[in-house]
Order: C-alpha cells, then sequence, then structure tokens
C-alpha cells in the first residue's frame, strides 16, 4: 500500500522550500569560490618563487662562470711570472754581470 500524506506539514518532510535550496547553492557556490581563490593564489605564490629560485640560480652560475674565468687568469699570469722568473734565474747563472736595479 503506497504511502499517503494526510496533510501539508507531513509533506513539507520531504521536500525542502526554495530558501533552503537557494541557501544550499549559494553556500556551495561561496565554497567553491574560496577555494578557486586559494588555488589560484597558491598557482601565483608558486610562480613567484619558482621565478626568484630561477634568478637565484642564474645569478650563482654567473659568480661561478666569472670565478672560474679569474681562476684561469690567475693561474695563466702566475705560469707567465714563473716563466719569467725562471727565464731570469737562467740568464743570470749564465751571464752573472748582469745586474738588476729594484
Amino acid at each position: 500500500m503506497p504511502y499517503t500524506f494526510d496533510s501539508k506539514e507531513d509533506i513539507s518532510l520531504f521536500i525542502k522550500s526554495p530558501m533552503e535550496i537557494d541557501f544550499t547553492i549559494l553556500f556551495i557556490a561561496i565554497l567553491t569560490l574560496i577555494i578557486s581563490g586559494m588555488l589560484w593564489w597558491h598557482y601565483i605564490v608558486r610562480k613567484m618563487a619558482m621565478q626568484i629560485h630561477s634568478q637565484i640560480k642564474e645569478k650563482i652560475n654567473i659568480a661561478i662562470k666569472q670565478h672560474s674565468n679569474q681562476l684561469d687568469f690567475r693561474a695563466k699570469k702566475l705560469d707567465n711570472y714563473n716563466f719569467l722568473i725562471h727565464n731570469l734565474e737562467q740568464a743570470l747563472i749564465i751571464q752573472p754581470e748582469i745586474t738588476l736595479k729594484i
């Protein structure tokens, strides 16, 4: 035997009013906007962090490159200096009459 409603109060137990439905939809919409805003904010913050990280990484690479260039330059100059000192010592041994004015 199917269930029959005796009064409007029995029907209201099963059917929600339009205000309740609107509030639920509004709540879900606001919650969705809040969550999407949080995700967007996270995306922006992460993008900025990645840009800062790449800039720092680029600065470090430039510093390493300059440092290695300076080390190469100094090594070449030191080799040249040692070569000249060695040649000078050899010249002084061979020709002791050379006098150095410092």
